[in-house]
């Protein structure tokens, strides 16, 4: 990994934007080299890379943002 940060999609058709006041379940799945995101059973995103570092950090940007998160886990897949 070089640390380029690539955009590699966007969504902004209407059905896919945020709405304001609505809760929303958001999934993060990572899994044999394949990240897919999901928002309240839909999948919106996934890549595939197998240059995916085993270890690291993450967080979420929350700078100019009015979002709460809150029931978070994290969870280890069955293989």
């Amino acid at each position: 990994c070089n640390g380029e940060r690539t955009l590699l999609a966007e969504k902004n058709e209407p059905a896919t934007l945020l709405v304001a006041n609505k809760e929303y379940q958001i999934e993060i799945v990572v899994k044999d080299h394949t990240t897919s995101f999901w928002v309240d059973g839909q999948c919106l995103f996934t890549q595939t890379d197998t240059d995916l570092p085993k270890e690291g950090y993450f967080g979420f940007r929350s700078t100019y943002s009015r979002q709460t998160i809150w029931d978070f886990c994290v969870e280890r897949l069955p293989k």
